[in-house]
């Protein structure tokens, strides 16, 4: 980290909701490309690092722009996205990011949802699903991708068949040293003759290790890294980091060491490179339906669900998470894409809005200190099925969607709530908002139960004010009786 440095922040205006963010850079010219509501879109240029001045497009014939894809060209820039009607990809072309021009174009004939462009001396590369059903809306899907040498004469490129399974799509594309790496699914595939033959790379996994759907690959002087996350359910995945030595012939993969709270995937993530090192733009996310802890430390992260994580690497192999709190501290940041700028390094994200910030130095960012993994919660948890000593305080997170009426399974019985000791007994699935002092996220509520007697179990917030007492009943009540 180098001291007294600090992250310079631009106010970059509105960005629509879903909306995807395209970096274009073209010698020190950087464009950020996105759409707007309806057939707008916005197009900001920054030369030389300096502030992006915003120029807006309007498109005919078309109702919304929201899969719009920017890349660079030798000649200048292109767009694509696909028609919202038929599904077809259609072209715009620029000189400078500022006058646009839709272009007709060939090759380009099948319905597809083309989300990855890439452009190498050669020419561009697009890819993404192609809609292989009768009716363009419905399914079945394929892995597709084309090619041109101008961005006007299209040819399709065949990807070996049956790579990435049923259904399924090109899911990142990066150009190398002498070729080209596309991920179909969690199956890495390289050509290094514009797309005519493909050779499918070697993937080495960690002992016991999975590989889910890869997200996200970059690369630079024959070193590769690529993301992907391990199979699971949302909140119980890991980060997947894929390195490589020798332009994607060969991966190593690694399950990034996290302590936590929480646990980081891959979901929407991205990788770039710049200013000499890789970046990973991902999000940690909130187990709610697991032990808590993480709602137990930080209440507020676990109702927001998720936070934006970044991470920065010099090799592709170790990782260090950068320090975010100098960006925002609303909760609300997410991170579009990372770029090199000749005044340094460019993070464009929202928070209440776009906003760019960028790290002046080659050195290193703020970083936060992984080395202390956070300490336990001292009460334990209350499992269910399990027996309870009489005076322990367990955890025990409580969904209120049917109020305070069923405990569990505890000691060999079912409890059930007495009415009479919880007055304030919200029902959050008929509209009821708990007490504002109540540590309750996403219907559910983070308290505390003690056993204080063979037939009774209290349920008390952290504040030790006891909202609620169980007692022992014969039949198992129903959930929301």
């Amino acid at each position: 980290m180098v001291e007294d440095v600090s992250w310079q922040q631009q106010d970059l205006g509105d960005l629509a909701a879903d909306s995807v963010l395209s970096i274009v850079t073209k010698g020190d010219t950087t464009t950020l490309i996105y759409p707007e509501d309806g057939n707008t879109f916005r197009s900001m240029t920054s030369a030389d690092g300096g502030s992006f001045v915003a120029h807006t497009v309007s498109v005919d014939d078309v109702t919304n722009l929201h899969h719009l894809r920017a890349v660079a060209l030798p000649s200048g820039m292109l767009a694509m996205y696909s028609d919202n009607e038929t599904s077809m990809p259609r072209v715009l072309m620029s000189s400078d990011g500022v006058a646009w021009t839709e272009t007709d174009v060939t090759g380009l004939d099948q319905p597809a949802d083309i989300w990855l462009l890439t452009s190498t001396a050669d020419g561009v590369y697009a890819a993404g699903a192609l809609r292989t059903g009768a009716h363009p809306n419905d399914g079945p899907f394929a892995a597709g991708m084309w090619r041109s040498a101008d961005g006007v004469s299209w040819e399709s490129v065949v990807l070996p068949a049956g790579v990435g399974g049923e259904g399924g799509a090109v899911t990142a594309l990066a150009h190398g040293e002498d070729g080209i790496v596309a991920a179909v699914n969690s199956t890495i595939l390289r050509s290094t003759d514009n797309g005519a033959t493909w050779t499918t790379s070697t993937v080495t996994l960690p002992a016991g290790g999975e590989l889910g759907r890869i997200t996200g690959v970059a690369g630079a002087d024959g070193t590769m890294v690529a993301i992907a996350s391990t199979p699971g359910d949302f909140g119980d995945q890991r980060l997947v980091t894929l390195w490589s030595q020798d332009d994607g012939q060969t991966w190593t993969a690694t399950v990034l060491p996290d302590s936590g709270p929480g646990s980081i995937g891959a979901v929407d993530g991205i990788v770039s490179v710049a200013g000499d090192a890789f970046w990973i733009a991902t999000r940690r996310s909130s187990d709610l339906f697991g032990d808590g802890d993480d709602c137990y430390r930080d209440l507020a992260r676990c109702a927001r669900g998720s936070d934006a994580v970044l991470l920065r690497s010099t090799d592709g192999v170790g990782w260090d998470e950068v320090d975010l709190s100098a960006l925002d501290t609303s909760g609300f940041l997410s991170i579009l894409g990372v770029v090199e700028q000749p005044t340094g390094v460019l993070v464009v994200g929202t928070t209440r809005g776009l906003r760019g910030w960028t790290w002046p130095t080659d050195g290193a960012p703020p970083l936060v200190d992984t080395t202390s993994p956070p300490p336990p919660i001292s009460e334990p948890l209350a499992e269910f099925d399990s027996t309870l000593t009489v005076g322990t305080v367990y955890r025990l997170p409580l969904d209120l969607h049917c109020g305070l009426r069923n405990l569990g399974n505890f000691n060999g019985k079912f409890w059930t709530v007495d009415p009479a000791s919880a007055p304030v007994n919200p029902e959050t699935g008929a509209g009821d908002d708990p007490p504002p002092d109540w540590p309750v996220a996403q219907q559910t509520l983070f308290g505390y139960i003690t056993l204080v007697e063979p037939g009774t179990i209290e349920y008390s917030l952290p504040s030790g004010e006891v909202i609620a007492e169980f007692h022992p009943v014969d039949v198992r009540p129903a959930l929301c009786s």
